[in-house]
């Protein structure tokens, strides 16, 4: 009975954590000189405050070329 108590605890502690780490690539495209430029952001991992704030540093970037970022989670 306490393999299975162990072994449940030890599955639901590696799910609880396997699914606050997260990862999200960001982007976005703006026209310069009459060419299309991106901006592509590296891979970035972690918790969701983390992700949110890289999130928002993509955004504000993005909003100085007047153009919206795009971001994918992986």
């Amino acid at each position: 009975m306490k393999k299975i108590i162990l072994i449940s605890a030890t599955v639901f502690i590696a799910f609880v954590f396997a699914s606050c780490k997260k990862c999200v690539t960001c982007s976005y495209e703006y026209e310069y000189l009459g060419q299309t430029q991106t901006v592509a952001y590296p891979q970035e991992c972690g918790s969701s405050k983390k992700i949110k704030e890289y999130k928002d540093m993509v955004k504000a970037d993005a909003n100085r070329h007047g153009v919206e970022s795009s971001c994918e989670t992986e």
